[in-house]
């Protein structure tokens, strides 16, 4: 069997924000106190792993007694989306 047996280390990066303040821009409009817009990620990348043809993550298995066994589960899914916080 220690010829099937991975270290299940990986380096991934899982989530990314990025947002900007667009409060200095609108000194003009005095009903808006804030505006704000957000960017963020999840799941962006895989940047290392030491297991073939799976992600780490995604074994379910936890007892013992299935020595070599993969779980064949569907791989994480990358999700993007956009925030607009708007204070008045």
């Amino acid at each position: 069997m220690e010829e099937f047996t991975y270290n299940a280390g990986f380096w991934k990066i899982r989530q990314l924000a990025i947002w900007y303040d667009f409060t200095k821009h609108l000194s003009s409009v005095e009903w808006i106190k804030g505006l704000r817009l957000d960017f963020v990620a999840n799941n962006v990348a895989m940047l290392k792993k030491w297991t073939p043809n799976i992600d780490p993550e995604q074994i379910s298995f936890a007892s013992d007694n299935l020595n070599g066994i993969e779980d064949p589960a569907l791989p994480p899914q990358r999700t993007l989306g956009f925030n607009l916080n708007v204070k008045f």
